[in-house]
């Protein structure tokens, strides 16, 4: 098979199935394939995306358009945003590259690998340390409280030491080892013990910032006062000053130390912390329920949501967490991010087979007094899956609620000629049930129950019919169940069901007293 044809199959798989993620590797495979043979054939000079030739522009657009496509149905795959940033910058140099990374980190801001290979990048491009130390702050601000955080404090670190040497000022970085401290990480002994290393050889104004050393001055003087010391020296308050802040830095630790030891468990049986399209085992799922359980027992709400997020990179498959959730951020008043969450779980993550995170967006909106903004999510949902049941039943629901009963029952009634053999004995119910309960029209939902029984031949739609007529118990009822007779038998019902509604329907009149001839 040659490679267009290969290209053309692989092709054609994605269309008929978007979520197939070995597909979307071979794609690339093969798209960088038809790159590296244009280059070999182009020649040995320096090109620009304008001056090259149009076989090795074409091939270089056509692996652009695919890392798109392919990063956007999987952005936590961040290998691919870390491989398609090197093809950047080998085709179109680091600017793109950068773009890449930018867009990386965007779209999966809580993969602490990427934030490695992007600050990484950018330390090696760039000389300016205030626009470094912004990158490492931004991944701190996404990434800082994962617990397994330490690579990516490590080279933030080494940057920081490296520039501290060169100025000879340990300030920044020991007020970075000071909130590494804090943070209960894998590895929050080595940062202590950096920290004391660092903090037993400079001085105690490198310690602490400007404003709390003079605070800690003021106290020290103020007690060396009272302890009656005659010769108050700079020296000596200094190292007073440092023996309170090393205390106080131990007694932190040890704090740090315990919220370790607590998390400990769950973390050792977290196996899989990364994106896979393969499904996780029972037991790591019950682990991340349990661990969300105790952070939210914990009443963090910053480590909570980024527990939850973290939890999502190996559970992206999974809508009862992204339900869960969504529901802890409605709890907190957090409807900002709810929305996000709601966003990336429907238009992202979960496939259109599983609808119960769309449901709960059209609630969360409804919710919210945004009713065309709930519709126009149903009817996107629809568009993708024409007569789907459930969302066909909670957009009829939606309508009752919002419009008219009405309204809700001719949406079911107009989608009664279109939706599959399986479906329509259940619509024929929902009409048959609103009307008769809501409406307490009793003859036109048996009319109803009628009609959908000879359309569809269904059992389930049958069982609701005596159901319905055991129900209303009154002078008709013995008379109209056993109408039921004549109807399984001018219908194509299988034996096993008629006995089954004979049955039912002999206890109906045994129960209601009826002589045994009937």
């Amino acid at each position: 098979m040659s490679t267009v044809e290969f290209e053309s199959q692989l092709k054609e798989a994605l269309s008929r199935n978007p979520h197939d993620f070995s597909a979307w590797e071979q794609l690339l495979q093969v798209n960088e394939t038809k790159v590296a043979k244009a280059l070999a054939e182009a020649p040995r000079t320096k090109m620009t995306i304008d001056t090259m030739p149009e076989s090795l522009r074409r091939a270089i657009q056509g692996t652009q358009k695919t890392y798109d496509e392919f990063l956007g149905r999987f952005p936590y795959c961040f290998g691919y945003w870390k491989k398609y940033a090197e093809f950047e910058m080998v085709h179109e140099g680091d600017v793109k590259a950068r773009e890449v990374y930018e867009r990386g980190v965007g779209a999966f801001p809580n993969s602490v690998d990427l934030w490695i290979q992007y600050c990484t990048f950018v330390t090696k491009i760039t000389k300016n340390p205030t626009e470094v130390r912004g990158l490492y702050e931004r991944g701190v601000e996404c990434i800082g409280l994962d617990f397994m955080a330490h690579s990516f404090y490590d080279i933030y670190l080494e940057w920081e030491e490296n520039r501290a040497i060169e100025q000879n000022s340990y300030s920044r970085t020991l007020s970075l080892l000071d909130r590494l401290i804090r943070i209960p990480m894998q590895q929050y002994q080595r940062y202590y013990e950096r920290y004391q290393q660092i903090a037993n050889v400079r001085n105690a104004r490198e310690m602490v910032s400007a404003e709390e050393y003079q605070v800690l001055r003021k106290r020290v003087i103020g007690e060396m006062k009272t302890r009656q010391v005659k010769n108050i020296r700079d020296d000596a308050v200094d190292s007073e000053i440092k023996q309170i802040v090393l205390n106080d830095r131990a007694g932190v630790f040890s704090i740090t130390e315990e919220k370790v030891k607590k998390r400990w468990q769950f973390e050792e049986n977290i196996k899989r912390p990364y994106f896979h399209v393969k499904p996780l085992d029972e037991g790591q799922i019950i682990n991340w329920n349990k661990y969300l359980d105790f952070e939210e027992s914990e009443g963090d709400a910053v480590r909570i949501i980024s527990l939850y997020e973290r939890c999502l990179i190996s559970c992206a498959f999974y809508e009862e967490f992204w339900i869960r959730y969504s529901k802890y951020l409605i709890l907190i008043q957090d409807y900002e991010r709810a929305e996000n969450v709601f966003i990336r779980s429907v238009y992202t993550f979960i496939p259109e087979s599983q609808p119960k995170c769309l449901i709960s967006f059209v609630y969360f909106k409804e919710s919210q007094g945004k009713i065309n903004e709930a519709r126009e999510l149903l009817n996107y949902y629809l568009q993708k899956r024409p007569g789907q049941l459930q969302v066909l039943i909670e957009y009829a629901n939606f309508e009752k609620r919002n419009k008219s009963f009405q309204d809700g029952l001719k949406f079911i009634s107009s989608w009664l000629e279109s939706v599959d053999e399986v479906s329509k004995p259940f619509l024929y119910s929902f009409l048959a049930k609103n009307i008769w309960i809501y409406n307490k029209e009793i003859n036109k939902a048996r009319e109803m129950f009628i009609k959908g029984i000879q359309e569809t031949t269904d059992k389930f739609l049958l069982f609701q019919y005596i159901q319905f007529e055991i129900t209303n118990n009154n002078l008709e009822s013995k008379e109209n169940v056993l109408n039921i007779f004549n109807l399984i038998k001018d219908y194509s019902f299988p034996i096993h069901i008629k006995k089954q509604v004979v049955e039912k329907i002999c206890d109906f009149l045994i129960d209601c007293g009826c002589a045994m001839k009937e």
